[in-house]
């Protein structure tokens, strides 16, 4: 035999990779068409006022891992 033996695999439908290729997309659907109406039902919030100074100074030993002199 001078000839390459080709198997042609690609061209064979597998079943169980379309059945999943279906499944995965019918739940990406469905996750994209839960977060449309998330989004369609978001309230618009006011915006929040900038903490002052004391405010940060309070939080500024939490935050740098330091112990907080309130016990």
């Amino acid at each position: 035999m001078n000839h390459q033996l080709h198997i042609g695999f690609e061209t064979r439908p597998d079943r169980r990779t379309a059945r999943c290729i279906r499944k995965r997309s019918h739940r990406a659907q469905w996750w994209f068409e839960r977060m449309r109406e998330i989004v369609a039902e978001a309230q618009d919030w006011p915006p929040v006022a900038p903490p002052s100074a004391a405010d940060e100074a309070s939080v500024a030993p939490m935050a740098s891992g330091e112990p907080s002199d309130h016990t």
